[in-house]
This record gives structure tokens, C-alpha cells and sequence, in this order.
């Protein structure tokens, strides 16, 4: 019988202090947002369009520090494709980004 109770004993105790902590000890607060981007389909009227000719090189880039850039074809049927970078500086509140201001 004691040697149950001992058994037991160490079984629970073993589950009690086994148990991790759910405190999350990553402290960067990055936000997921902060990546480089690939087009891949675009809305037209409700239907979702796959991206085609050059717009298949077309990214989006959000960098830490709120700014980004996206380089993009002047044409999506060039040949062949050339393309323009443009820099702008973001916000995001919540999930939706609020401002996007274009800098030269």
C-alpha cells in the first residue's frame, strides 16, 4: 500500500511540475506583415484574375521602420518587361493598412 500511495504521489507530482509555461518569451513584436510580397491574382468585379505576362515578377515589399516599396511593370504585355520601383511609407491599425504615402 505505500508503495501505491509513494507511486501516486510522484505520478501527480510529476504531472504538476512537467507542465509548461504559456508565457510567451519572444518579446519582438514584428509585425507579419514585414516581407516581400508576390502578385499573385487581382479582383476585377468580384473574380479573382490570375496575374499574367510581366505582373508574375510584380512584389510588394513592407520593411520595418513603415516603409516599403513595390516594383512593377509599366506594361503587363511588354517585351520586354521593363520595370519601376516606387518607395511609399505605410500605417497599419488593426489589420488593414491606413495609410500608404508615396516618397521620393
Amino acid at each position: 500500500m505505500k508503495k501505491t500511495n509513494l507511486l501516486l504521489v510522484l505520478f501527480f507530482g510529476l504531472i504538476l511540475f512537467s507542465c509548461a509555461s504559456d508565457d510567451d518569451t519572444n518579446t519582438t513584436n514584428q509585425d507579419e506583415l514585414i516581407a516581400t510580397w508576390s502578385l499573385k491574382s487581382v479582383e476585377n468585379q468580384g473574380n479573382d484574375v490570375p496575374v499574367f505576362g510581366c505582373g508574375i515578377d510584380q512584389t510588394t515589399t513592407f520593411n520595418n521602420g513603415n516603409t516599403g516599396n513595390e516594383y512593377f511593370p509599366e506594361d503587363y504585355d511588354g517585351i520586354p518587361c521593363e520595370f519601376n520601383t516606387l518607395q511609399f511609407s505605410w500605417l497599419r491599425e488593426v489589420n488593414h493598412i491606413k495609410t500608404a504615402k508615396i516618397l521620393i
